[in-house]
């Protein structure tokens, strides 16, 4: 059953426009980095346990540490949907999967635990532990070497991010450029190490970037010596008991603001006083379960939220909010827009592969909750401007925009017939935050914290 976004009366105009500036405001931090320095340089055992020491001098003589670890692996491969593939146009490199004991790392643990716990305060700071971090790979990249723009490959939602630790090798070009319509760069080319001030120091000098997977990053070109790195997953840390749990760090002023609006509103009786359905669309993609009778709780779906997204839902639950994430797919011609139940399945996303594909298809065969078009709007309030709400009052403004899956391109028809010309439109998956505000007869007066 549909239900109209009501008449709002002044005091609501006014909280909400609070909120939306204070939502917009809310740091969107992507990725960050640094550097550790190491005791002694660090150690690689690679396939059949040899050791290799990453020093690129031993005295006097080169050590050919990036000829062996080129020896190592084997051409860098990538994902193309399904396919798993080669192609050195899209990426120029080679690479030693750690999986199966291929590859291990020594003398790294406690510059490791250090650089956890820079992430933690960084990209998920309301988590009660340090995320976890599992070696995935060694590569190498020579002169030449590129990994064009891509995404990480989606895994299980326990993995949130990436990190990019680069070994003390000299080379110059191969800067990591990480995107999200604002971008971070990673600059780590050194001078030959033999014209360093102090080789020994710079050998036990390891910087590193971490960001969430669903953000655009490449590698440009190296232009000259060898580019080698140590990849990690990021997970998030297990839970521990409360008392035991380090606490989450101090809400930056941004949230704060965004927190204390929200606590406001509801203290306010004439603010949608006959209640309403509100919605943040979230700023990343997430790898959500398809199976119907597997879905993960509320609970789940939050603690799987990344950045910005899960300041939002912090900060609703804080205010006595129960925050829901729910996806959507919509189109780009018509304005279009579907809620649903759950994310779209590998079988339900074969039918964009079509040529043409009619509503009344879409309509019977994804899980949908609410479908919203030209002549039926939105049952939401939302406090920035989805990307499926093209007419939406908000302007977009520069700051960083809601994330997009393109599912496939179509010819699409919202009258299921076709006229004598074709139109090629997007598809989108998305997801976003809904909470719901009761009526101030059963609201429940909140104390700011």
């Amino acid at each position: 059953m549909r239900s109209a976004l009501k008449e709002q009366n002044a005091e609501t105009k006014k909280r909400l426009t609070a909120l939306v500036e204070r939502a917009k405001a809310l740091d969107a931090i992507f990725a960050c980095g640094g550097e550790v320095e190491l005791a002694a340089p660090l150690s690689l055992r690679g396939p059949g346990g040899k050791k290799l020491e990453v020093v690129e001098r031993i005295g006097f003589r080169r050590s050919n540490v990036d000829k062996k670890l080129r020896a190592w692996s084997a051409p860098a491969s990538f994902g193309d949907g399904k396919e798993t593939r080669t192609d050195a146009r899209v990426r120029d490199g080679r690479q030693l999967y750690a999986r199966d004991g291929a590859l291990a790392v020594e003398g790294f643990d406690d510059a490791l635990r250090e650089v956890l716990s820079q992430v933690r305060a960084s990209l998920c700071p309301h988590e009660a532990a340090p995320p976890i971090a599992e070696l995935h790979s060694l590569n190498v990249y020579g002169r030449g070497g590129h990994f064009v723009a891509h995404k990480d490959t989606p895994r299980e939602p326990s993995v949130f991010g990436t990190l990019v630790v680069c070994l003390p090798l000299a080379f110059s070009g191969g800067r990591l450029v990480v995107e999200q319509q604002a971008r971070a760069t990673f600059d780590w080319e050194t001078r030959s190490y033999s014209f360093a001030s102090s080789p020994e120091k710079e050998a036990r000098r390891i910087r590193w970037a971490a960001f969430f997977g669903d953000v655009d990053h490449h590698i440009e070109t190296v232009t000259s010596g060898c580019r080698a790195t140590l990849t990690y997953e990021l997970r998030r840390g297990t839970r521990v008991p409360d008392s035991e749990a380090a606490g989450p760090g101090q809400p930056s002023e941004a949230e704060a603001a965004f927190a204390a609006a929200l606590v406001e509103a509801l203290a306010d009786p004439k603010f949608v006083s006959d209640g309403g359905k509100f919605g943040m669309p979230c700023l990343h993609l997430y790898a959500v379960p398809t199976d119907e009778r597997t879905l993960p709780g509320i609970e789940s779906l939050r603690d799987g939220l990344k950045g910005r997204d899960r300041l939002v839902a912090v900060a609703l639950e804080r205010a006595g909010l129960v925050p829901r994430v729910v996806p959507y797919v919509f189109e780009t011609c018509a304005g279009d827009s579907w809620r649903l139940r759950r994310d779209v399945s590998a079988r339900e996303r074969q039918m964009f592969a079509q040529k043409r594909l009619k509503g009344s298809i879409l309509e019977r065969k994804l899980p949908i909750e609410f479908h919203a078009d030209w002549n039926h709007s939105d049952d939401v309030t939302w406090l920035v401007r989805p990307p499926w709400v093209s007419s939406y009052r908000e302007p977009a403004d520069g700051r960083p925009e809601p994330a997009t899956e393109l599912l496939g391109q179509t010819e699409y028809s919202a009258t299921d017939y076709f006229g004598n010309e074709a139109s090629d439109v997007s598809f989108y998956a998305a997801a976003a935050i809904l909470f719901e505000v009761p009526p101030t007869s059963s609201r429940k007066r909140v104390a700011g914290d």
